[in-house]
């Protein structure tokens, strides 16, 4: 199974603090975020683990997506790792990296379908840069 990796990574005129207040609100609150949210379902959320299951909108289909999250407040890191999607397999990582006076919010996905066909990457690239573009926005107002 050939994995596809994208990323996207954007100075953030924010502080470290601010960057992981926001990371944590989207772990609880995505629609805040993602547009495409119809609906958020928290399973459970014990220590640095959250279970969460989201409806999404996808053009004129909806999606059932569930998620494994994880954080690191030490990294800046959080992960979430999709489950149980019959097609897909992968994660997504929202790190914040703290490089010579600046703030940068990294965003990296990486998937594979359960089938073996390839994902699209110019697809995912978009995704992944407007993911990240929208939350720079937010963060800078």
């Amino acid at each position: 199974m050939k994995n596809t990796i994208v990323s996207h990574q954007v100075i953030v005129k924010a502080t470290q603090e601010e960057i992981w207040a926001l990371l944590l609100d989207k772990i609880r609150h995505p629609e805040k975020y993602i547009a495409e949210v119809l609906e958020v379902e928290i399973i459970s959320d014990k220590d640095n683990v959250v279970h969460r299951k989201m409806r999404l909108q996808q053009g004129d289909k909806e999606k059932n997506m569930e998620e494994l999250i994880i954080w690191n407040e030490v990294t800046g890191t959080v992960i979430f790792k999709m489950i149980n999607d019959p097609f897909i397999n992968g994660y997504v990582v929202n790190q914040i990296l703290g490089i010579e006076d600046a703030m940068y919010l990294d965003f990296t996905m990486n998937c594979s379908t359960t089938n073996g066909t390839p994902l699209p990457k110019e697809q995912m690239q978009k995704t992944i840069t407007n993911a990240c573009e929208h939350t720079k926005q937010i963060l800078e107002g």
